[in-house]
């Protein structure tokens, strides 16, 4: 699921379709697609394995190799993946990220965050608010409006948390360090989601035309979307903790899938942050679960 990750981010080229533009597309690309959907996942799954192969010879991270095989494979070099493709790729790309930061909210244990929380926060803090600033101001330099530049700057907050966790299992890296990191990504991350969503409301309000109505609405939409998300998340975890109690493990990984994929529907359909959602099960899980 990481090997699709990485090549599917550097594909990721094409904007998000809406749920009515995705059928109607659905209908269209066996006739104008040059080749067949199956055919793109068998090269992308080649793709892959080659690049898996050449960081080996290369003694370099697979995530890399991985990253360049879809810069080559997509629009940026070669443009071998027909466009009408991506869209049908997308809820893969969302569904492997949603496993990532599901088991990186599985490295939250807060008996263990009790003990390296004086360092882990004050790290986070100081990475997030620096990485802003910087960004912010280096953007705004370059051009971009205000607004641009402090949404851009909250963007740059977030850790790729498929790269970072790739790198750290391949290495097997193991010790307070790792812990740390760990942690310091699933700060980062979960900051990310929500710091977006307050940075979003303050450019709706800051833009003309505000009226108190539309504050009052957009207020209500950040209710909804976080406090959505985290009881999404809360209600997906305790689920998810108590069928792992009364399965065999040898069910657990059909539902992991399953749980995700339907956890990734309803964050779709309801139009809530999923990103912020598997963290939540994760850290749920972990926490609730006996063993």
């Amino acid at each position: 699921m990481m090997t699709h990750t990485g090549l599917t981010i550097g594909l990721a080229n094409a904007a998000t379709p809406s749920a009515s533009e995705t059928v109607d597309a659905m209908a269209a690309v066996a006739s104008t697609a040059p080749i067949h959907i199956a055919t793109t996942i068998g090269l992308l799954l080649a793709a892959s394995l080659a690049a898996g192969l050449a960081s080996e010879m290369l003694r370099l991270p697979k995530v890399t190799a991985y990253l360049i095989a879809g810069l080559l494979l997509g629009t940026s070099v070669f443009d071998v993946i027909p466009h009408e493709h991506y869209q049908f790729l997308e809820p893969l790309t969302k569904l492997a990220m949603a496993l990532v930061l599901f088991y990186l909210g599985t490295l939250f244990p807060f008996d263990q965050i009790r003990r390296i929380s004086r360092r882990a926060i004050p790290l986070s803090i100081g990475e997030m608010v620096c990485t802003a600033l910087f960004v912010t101001a280096g953007v705004y330099l370059l051009g971009m409006t205000p607004a641009q530049s402090v949404l851009l700057g909250t963007l740059a907050i977030a850790t790729s948390p498929a790269t970072t966790m790739f790198v750290l299992r391949e290495t097997n890296a193991e010790g307070p360090v790792t812990s740390l990191t760990s942690t310091l990504v699933t700060l980062n991350n979960l900051a990310a989601v929500i710091v977006f969503e307050l940075v979003w409301l303050g450019i709706e309000l800051a833009s003309p035309g505000g009226e108190s109505s539309s504050i009052s609405t957009t207020l209500l939409r950040l209710v909804q979307s976080l406090g959505g998300a985290t009881l999404l998340g809360l209600v997906g975890g305790l689920v998810m903790s108590y069928a792992c109690e009364i399965m065999h493990t040898r069910r657990w990984l059909v539902l992991l899938v399953g749980m995700a994929s339907l956890l990734l529907g309803l964050s779709e359909t309801w139009q809530i942050p999923y990103m912020l959602v598997f963290l939540v099960v994760g850290v749920v899980v972990v926490n609730s679960s006996s063993g």
